[in-house]
């Protein structure tokens, strides 16, 4: 299964015995996933029984890393089933959220520990070290060409049978240039921001009591977008990478849900 090697051929080719390799000995954490209301715990055991050793190439390390994990679809049968989506939530608020459809030919994965290592970490550009743990979301090093989120610190998995953003989507009815704000927002946003509680909560809220476009201003805000550490010194939030025609987009999405978001409901 292309950069997939089971552990246990791993063990029969006599590479080492588990006892000497605490990064494969190791039991990972139970999981929870949240489902229709529901809560159900995957135990770590049973993502061990499946385990294997999966390469990837590594976007915070930017180098190809051996990991030892689980396909996600060992947690989240559901998470192929056409119309459903994940959400991955963060233990600092991101959330990701995989379609059913992201996934058609790839395999994302549950890793745990890392190959050769003690420590589930990797070493960012600015030489900061970062814990992966509890779970990174990691893709096949083939599968290539596509842009896809990998969330590490994946604490908890959500699954969903409608859009992950419906209640936040734009109507059809709304003028075009919004609802190309929305993917622009869907895509870029949403996994740090919440509208009206909807979407991850690394960032502020951007709706609820009183969207952000009526107390930005519009110069300003989209100043902001592109780079906020030209407006406040130490911030938290990356340059977006988003082109001016994108930010437009995404502040006049905003300002369609400042009137069109019913706070008083959430």
């Amino acid at each position: 299964m292309r950069g997939f090697i089971s552990l246990a051929v791993l063990l029969a080719v006599g590479c080492a015995e588990a006892p000497l390799l605490p990064w494969l000995a190791a039991t990972p954490p139970d999981l929870p996933v949240v489902a229709g209301g529901d809560t159900k715990t995957i135990r770590g055991a049973d993502l061990a029984a499946r385990a294997g050793v999966v390469l990837v190439v590594e976007p915070v390390a930017g180098s190809p890393t051996l990991l030892v994990g689980a396909p996600l679809t060992v947690a989240r049968p559901e998470a192929t089933t056409p119309g459903s989506s994940t959400v991955l939530a963060c233990l600092d608020g991101y959330r990701a959220t995989l379609r059913a459809d992201d996934l058609q030919g790839s395999t994302p994965w549950l890793a745990w520990a890392a190959w050769g290592s003690e420590a589930f970490a990797a070493t960012d550009a600015q030489g900061k070290r970062i814990a992966l743990g509890p779970y990174y979301l990691v893709w096949d090093a083939a599968d290539r060409g596509a842009e896809r989120p990998w969330p590490f610190q994946v604490h908890r998995l959500e699954g969903l049978t409608a859009p992950a953003y419906g209640a936040i989507t734009p109507a059809a009815t709304a003028p075009p240039e919004v609802r190309a704000g929305f993917a622009v927002y869907e895509g870029h946003c949403a996994k740090c921001h919440a509208l009206g509680g909807i979407g991850g909560d690394l960032g502020p809220e951007l709706g609820c009591p009183a969207g952000v476009t009526t107390y930005w201003q519009r110069a300003a805000l989209a100043r902001w977008i592109a780079e906020p550490a030209a407006l406040r010194r130490g911030a938290r939030m990356p340059p977006s990478g988003l082109g001016a025609a994108d930010i437009e987009a995404v502040i006049r999405y905003l300002e369609h849900m400042a009137t069109a978001l019913d706070c008083g409901a959430r």
